[in-house]
């Protein structure tokens, strides 16, 4: 009989009893994701061991993580359908947040997650497409993507308080795009803005002020695996700063992620002189915003 194909580490461990699991994480309750965030820094063992099947002994484990998947829509949902049908086992069901009660109310929903397979119908999307910005041209565009021609300095009660760390007369902040939702809620939403910066050579120094959390990469967001330059989760208003180094001169391309989940929100994406400490809103090219509302 032919010898037992195992992955590399484990040729000299006993194959697990369960070969496969697949995780079904949910956080569609009424939380804020900090816990889908902190498993990205775990170290002992790291995420990226654990699914690439580096810890001897585990068997081997799919995530399937709505911040974390590199799927969307149906390729991330069929997961979950499979389970309901009962096609789909072993599993663990991971509800991240507290599990509302829908019976308290009968209109609407508190919580949601995907369509529903026997109609495709989505949830409806509470961004308010319809806003504009403060500058000509920051408009929302056919495909849904708002294009912010200037610098991300977005506060979802704009025109009270100056928020973060810049102010007025200079940089007065400017209405979240979409938000208020159509619905008046401001919060849980999430925006994805993508731009392309021109460096030249050298160690720089950036840095977000939000409330809530933020990631910045200069690779695929979507791609869990993807280096993160600066990150911060669920909060009040703070600053964080982080470091990068640009090899040659050129052109490159940067993502921030922010996302509110409840009180107030606010965002800054900026660049530090590193000798005088002077902070400077980015100046991008004009940067594509995709919003989504996870809950209004």
């Amino acid at each position: 009989m032919a010898a037992e194909t195992v992955p590399y580490g484990r040729v000299t461990q006993k194959s697990p009893a369960v070969p496969e699991i697949h995780i079904l994480w949910i956080t569609a309750g009424l939380g804020c994701d900090g816990d889908s965030v902190s498993i990205t820094a775990a170290m002992q063992p790291s995420i990226e061991d654990v699914l690439l099947g580096a810890i001897p002994g585990l068997p081997k484990v799919h995530l399937h993580n709505p911040v974390l998947a590199y799927e969307v829509g149906d390729d991330f949902m069929k997961h979950f359908y499979r389970a309901e049908e009962g096609k789909l086992d072993p599993f663990v069901l991971v509800v991240e947040g507290s599990i509302p009660n829908e019976k308290i109310k009968k209109e609407g929903y508190w919580a949601a997650l995907g369509t529903d397979p026997a109609t495709g119908q989505p949830y409806a999307d509470q961004i308010n497409r319809a806003a504009t910005g403060n500058e000509p041209g920051a408009v929302f565009n056919p495909d849904g993507t708002f294009t912010e021609p200037t610098i991300i300095n977005f506060n979802e009660a704009a025109g009270g308080t100056d928020q973060g760390v810049f102010h007025s007369p200079t940089w007065p902040d400017e209405q979240t795009p979409g938000v208020p939702g159509l619905d008046s809620s401001q919060d849980y939403y999430v925006m994805l803005a993508s731009t392309i910066l021109d460096l030249k050579a050298g160690l720089y120094r950036m840095g977000v002020n939000s409330d809530d959390g933020f990631v910045v990469t200069s690779d695929d967001p979507r791609d869990v695996f993807t280096a993160q330059s600066g990150t911060a989760g669920d909060r009040g208003q703070a600053t964080t700063l982080f470091h990068f180094v640009v090899q040659e001169d050129g052109f490159y391309p940067f993502h921030l992620i922010w996302w509110e989940s409840t009180g107030g929100s606010e965002c800054e994406w900026f660049i530090v002189d590193r000798t005088t400490g002077e902070q400077m809103l980015i100046k991008a090219k004009p940067a594509r915003t995709v919003e989504k509302a996870a809950n209004f």
